[in-house]
């Protein structure tokens, strides 16, 4: 009987475990057996506990089932049977037992007290459960009864599957006639057990990386060993959860994004990922320093200000010095920021007389007038030299004096004096005899008190006559000496 009831408290164990949800942890089912020694205490029995040994000795076994709850509590269903009773005196007795117990065990090895994976696991246990007594010897006994139980007891791990358990534990029974006698004392017994136990199941892998769910910082999501089970895409050792840029390698200080030009500023984050630059200016660099990144300085290697984007105003007169003609000489924006000292709409770097006012078509300077012309035109025939000579006759003096007087109220004038002949004779004697001629003329108008400096001279010799030298009358006019105001 006793050996059919061991049978069928295995077969329920089993079934039992096999039909137990997983839960968070690894390995969370276990079933184990145990065996020791029972130990009664009631009215003809009132010897202290923990007396095991001797006549007074029952044995009970069984098998547990227990259940995983989390790293402080286990919930166990275990199932004994064995023999109990009292040998010697008036009471003697001895009976079949078997138990049913449901208990909560609080395990000291949560972490606080022991660590989880502790070499040595102890624990407290309390539950409640009943007890079913039949085939007495001598007396008739109450057949099933309640009971509640505490107790203690330690696991020391063997394997990562097996384990030995060594537990005492009390039952506080609902009856007191176990032992025939009824004093108001309810029967109870101890039991000091030692048994095996089997973890079942498997650790658990959900996303198949190799690494338990347990150890697994990304338990669903495939990852390495090195990073605690979770991935690293690009291979830059920083796990994808924590790394801004997954599919392209970098650095931790960058946040595992790349930085390609060394800058600090991952190319995430940086506008010009091709050139170091600052922090401040998104990764863009800023070549002269004055606060204005290169892309939006006009002048990227001259320290400006920000209202001119980035250029200069060396004069300070209101016009960046890449748009300043003049950027050394305040200026208008008319004049492209050059000055007009005269005021004649030419500015002075293109004004020919910046002190006076002129016209465009002259470059700035005044308009020769058509009095100036006259005289001029009048010098072309009436300066005279003697034949083949660059002595001016004295008829010629009057013409000379006026072109004198013009040069003295125009000063801004500058006189350029060209010598001519006709073709008669040979050119190079007729170039040296035009050179002297024009020379000859200059010399006499800065006898006059003009500036030499404020004339030139050149002799042309043959080569530009204005009429036809195969007559008298056309190498008279080819005969000359011109004058040309220069500014």
């Amino acid at each position: 009987m006793l050996t059919k009831r061991l049978g069928t408290v295995l077969f329920a164990l089993i079934a039992i475990s096999f039909t137990t949800l997983s839960q968070n942890k690894d390995y969370p089912v276990s079933i184990g057996i145990f065996g020791g020694p029972v130990d009664f205490i009631g009215e003809i029995d009132s010897h202290t506990l923990f007396d095991f040994g001797g006549d007074e000795t029952f044995f009970h076994f069984g098998a547990e089932l227990g259940i995983y709850v989390n790293p402080s509590f286990d919930f166990a269903i275990n199932v004994s049977t064995g023999e109990i009773g009292h040998k010697g005196g008036m009471g003697e007795f001895k009976a079949d037992m078997t138990a049913l117990d449901f208990q909560l065990k609080y395990k000291l090895n949560n972490g606080h007290l022991f660590k989880e994976d502790a070499k040595i696991a102890p624990y407290v246990l309390a539950g409640g459960g009943m007890t079913d007594i039949s085939g007495d010897t001598l007396i008739v006994l109450d057949n099933l009864v309640g009971q509640f139980s505490w107790g203690a007891g330690i696991k020391i791990p063997i394997s990562q599957r097996l384990s030995f358990d060594l537990r005492n534990t009390f039952r506080y029974t609902s009856s007191d006639q176990i032992d025939r006698l009824n004093s108001g004392l309810n029967d109870n017994y101890m039991t000091l057990t030692a048994g095996l136990k089997l973890n079942l199941g498997a650790k658990k892998d959900t996303d198949g990386d190799g690494i338990t769910d347990k150890e697994d910082a990304c338990p669903e999501v495939k990852g390495l060993a090195a990073l605690n089970g979770c991935p690293d895409s690009d291979g830059d050792g920083i796990t994808d959860a924590e790394d801004e840029c997954p599919d392209a390698p970098g650095s931790a200080e960058m946040k595992g994004c790349p930085d390609g030009d060394n800058d600090g500023v991952a190319d995430k984050h940086d506008t010009c990922p091709d050139e170091k630059g600052l922090a401040a200016f998104a990764g863009c660099p800023d070549r002269d320093d004055d606060g204005i990144m290169d892309k939006e300085d006009v002048c990227p290697d001259v320290a400006g200000l920000k209202e001119f984007n980035g250029c200069k105003d060396t004069d300070g007169d209101g016009i960046s010095d890449d748009k300043d003609t003049c950027p050394n000489d305040a200026g208008s924006e008319a004049m492209k920021g050059c000055p007009d000292r005269d005021g004649d709409g030419v500015a002075d770097n293109l004004d020919k007389c910046p002190d006076v006012a002129g016209i465009a078509k002259n470059k700035g300077c005044p308009e020769v007038s058509a009095a100036v012309k006259q005289v001029f035109t009048k010098a072309l025939q009436g300066i005279q030299f003697e034949s083949g000579k660059d002595i001016i006759k004295p008829s010629s003096f009057g013409i000379l004096n006026n072109v004198s007087d013009i040069m003295k109220e125009n000063t801004a004038y500058k006189l350029f004096i060209q010598g001519h002949t006709d073709s008669q004779g040979d050119d190079a004697i007729n170039q040296d005899l035009s050179d002297r001629r024009a020379a000859a003329v200059m010399t006499y108008i800065d006898q006059k008190g003009i500036e030499r400096d404020r004339m030139r001279s050149q002799g042309f010799g043959e080569r530009t006559p204005v009429a036809d030298n195969l007559t008298a009358a056309g190498r008279a006019k080819n005969r000359r000496v011109e004058f040309t105001v220069e500014f």
